[in-house]
């Protein structure tokens, strides 16, 4: 190998690795989920960010109830139904090892 082939060598190590970033990262895209880099410094864990899109129509599948006190409503089934989800994502974390913190956040 030359001088100049090995020049070449960190070029195409970090080319590689930007081509894989953009496949990983158009892949989540297709299944709904966004990636938003906050900061580029520091070290915090990332943060995944859940919006429930459709409560309402969870709760009336879901619960017979549900789909009459959503009407009356509407605000207390949509907590209620983040609550449960919250509560089955953490299931599931523990399940896995995964170690979380889950906080609802309630827009008025």
């Amino acid at each position: 190998m030359t001088l100049t082939s090995l020049a070449l060598v960190p070029g195409l190590v970090v080319l590689i690795y930007v081509a894989i970033q953009v496949t990983q990262i158009r892949r989540l895209m297709q299944r709904g989920i966004e990636i938003r880099t906050v900061s580029e410094h520091g070290e915090a864990p990332p943060v995944l960010h859940v919006e429930l899109l459709n409560p309402l129509q969870v709760a009336r599948s879901e619960s017979s109830v549900g789909g009459v006190l959503g009407k009356v409503s509407p605000a207390l089934i949509q907590r209620h139904v983040a609550q449960r989800v919250a509560e089955e994502l953490m299931v599931s974390f523990r399940e896995r090892g995964i170690e979380a913190r889950i906080s609802i956040d309630v827009y008025r």
